[in-house]
């Protein structure tokens, strides 16, 4: 698989699957950065872009089950620098949406200073609800995609304060946008698990064997460390095992209930309904069919 220099790739996931981490990783290669999330990736109505441009502060639905509506944040755009006006002035100057990732992505390696070339990243959690709209725009990319255990999602959205059932049934919804993608071939998996456990030496396999870029993992370690950018402007969720933002630990250890467990083995068995399935364009999968996929 391969993508575009100069351009924009897109990573998505459940939340609290380690795309944070990823995030901080990616940024420390010195052949590619991860801006702070900016949601506009991840919102649908973007790839009508003709009419979205129009007011590129709209709002679209989201596939997720978690957040009803996504639209650019207001905090992504003070991480990248823009006011409003100029994220307005940004879409007025692009015909297109490969005119606009392209302004950004210029606008994004001028403010950080690097040389033109660099791979950008954009992490937002919810481009996983976008990712044929994204892959349609632009066949020549991949997109990343970070997978955890379900189980410790289900057990950080609970800490987090979500509602059991929402917590539990995230993942499903998330990899089922996924499973049902018809762009398969062009959907790079990477799994928590192994981040967490060799971080280095996995983030370097991965750009070797997708974009076909060799970092070596000692450096990438050294750069990680020395990343004072990423530790002074990444967001961390409270309720996160990982405050240290240098430290890689995995979180994956069970601290739920016996009702906890119930409840998430009862919600193992659900099967998307079909309706609801046709709505949000998505296969009518059962979780355990999933859980044995990914």
């Amino acid at each position: 698989m391969t993508t575009k220099k100069n351009n924009i790739v897109i990573i998505g996931n459940s939340p609290s699957s380690g795309s944070t981490l990823l995030a901080d990783i990616l940024d420390s290669t010195g052949v590619s950065l991860c801006g702070q999330e900016i949601g506009v990736f991840g919102s649908a109505r973007l790839y009508d872009f003709k009419n979205f441009k129009q007011n590129p502060f709209q709002t679209s639905m989201s596939s997720s089950i978690y957040t009803k509506r996504i639209s650019v944040f207001k905090k992504g755009l003070k991480s990248y620098e823009l006011s409003q006006k100029q994220w307005q002035e940004t879409f007025d100057l692009s015909s297109t949406i490969s005119d606009f990732t392209t302004l950004l992505y210029k606008h994004y390696i001028n403010i950080r200073g690097v040389q033109d070339g660099i791979i950008l990243f954009e992490k937002t959690p919810q481009n996983i609800g976008c990712i044929d709209a994204w892959l349609k725009a632009f066949p020549d990319q991949v997109v990343l995609i970070v997978v955890r255990n379900p189980l410790y999602v289900y057990q950080s959205l609970l800490k987090r304060g979500f509602p059991p059932s929402v917590a539990a049934l995230t993942w499903l919804f998330d990899m089922a946008k996924v499973h049902s993608s018809p762009y398969k071939d062009k959907i790079k998996i990477l799994y928590y698990e192994e981040l967490v456990s060799r971080p280095f030496d996995y983030v370097a396999e991965v750009l070797l064997d997708t974009f076909n870029i060799t970092v070596d993992p000692q450096n990438l370690e050294k750069g990680y460390m020395e990343n004072s950018y990423r530790q002074e402007n990444t967001s961390r969720i409270s309720s996160w095992q990982r405050k240290d933002p240098n430290a890689i630990v995995s979180a994956n250890i069970n601290s739920l209930s016996e009702e906890q467990m119930a409840f998430f083995h009862s919600a193992i068995k659900t099967k998307i309904n079909t309706k609801y399935a046709e709505h949000l364009e998505l296969k009518d999968v059962m979780y355990k069919e999933l859980l044995e996929e990914y």
